[in-house]
């Protein structure tokens, strides 16, 4: 299997992507245009719609987010299910009714939560809640949710637990903020938006490498969004949200950058 140093994608507001990891051979100049090798691809025998939002390589096992319920779901490598989590209630280990907006592993055994307003939660592999995070609530403006993307990841330094994310709150525009919501809060709803963004909106995505831009992924070669990168540096494709053809299973294809193995 190709090792490389651990490797992520961004997605970002306009629809871009930057994917960042290591080369080891071969020149590629900021234009370039790379294309992807079909790897293998993941079947997960569930009806729920999911997302992935961590993986752990030593374990080979997935974390996925049920994009309805906010359930996470333990996955293994090969797709089997290995445990749901029942966490959606206002017990001791509950996470509220409303569920997480994502989750990420610490190690193999502990994962994080982040919870809808009311912090993060930190479980043992067991679902076992062992401690409470306190929610960063200064000077809220708004709050994005996306499907495919979370916002923080987990990681063990030193023997404690951390965690590194993104709060585009932690700011206060208000001059900003009263120039945008003199306008339309709502022109992304707008007929005359959609279609402009169907005619003339295309994703790319960005391969940059210890901060420069080494070549681009114009779009993608299968139907879905692009979902996560592990830390071999493969990439998923999800195409569960509005699969073209009707099933009662989950697809995940994992791809690998053609010419920097």
């Amino acid at each position: 299997m190709l090792k490389k140093p651990l490797c992520q994608i961004f997605l970002v507001l306009a629809g871009f992507g930057a994917l960042s990891c290591d080369r080891q051979t071969g020149d590629a100049g900021p234009l370039q245009k790379l294309n992807l090798e079909l790897a293998d691809s993941i079947v997960v025998d569930e009806l729920e719609v999911l997302a992935m939002d961590d993986y752990l390589e030593k374990e080979q096992v997935f974390l996925m987010r049920g994009t309805k319920s906010r359930k996470p779901y333990l996955v293994s490598e090969t797709g089997e299910i290995l445990q749901v989590y029942d966490l959606l209630h206002e017990g001791p280990d509950g996470l509220g009714s409303n569920g997480a907006l994502g989750y990420s592993f610490l190690d193999k055994d502990q994962w994080v939560a982040q919870g809808l307003f009311n912090g993060y939660h930190v479980y043992n592999s067991e679902g076992k809640k062992t401690k409470l995070l306190p929610p960063i609530h200064t000077d809220i403006f708004a709050m994005s949710i996306y499907t495919h993307r979370i916002f923080f990841r987990g990681y063990i330094k030193a023997g404690r637990g951390m965690l590194i994310g993104q709060e585009q709150n932690l700011f206060n525009p208000e001059d900003i903020m009263a120039q945008l919501r003199s306008g339309s809060g709502q022109y992304y709803n707008s007929p005359e938006f959609k279609a402009a963004s169907k005619a003339y909106i295309k994703p790319y995505y960005l391969l940059v490498e210890k901060g420069e831009q080494i070549g681009v992924l114009d779009g993608l070669p299968v139907h879905g969004a692009l979902d996560f990168a592990d830390e071999n540096g493969f990439i998923y494709v999800n195409d569960n949200l509005e699969p073209e053809a009707e099933r009662a299973y989950n697809v995940f294809y994992k791809f690998k950058i053609s010419g920097l193995d």
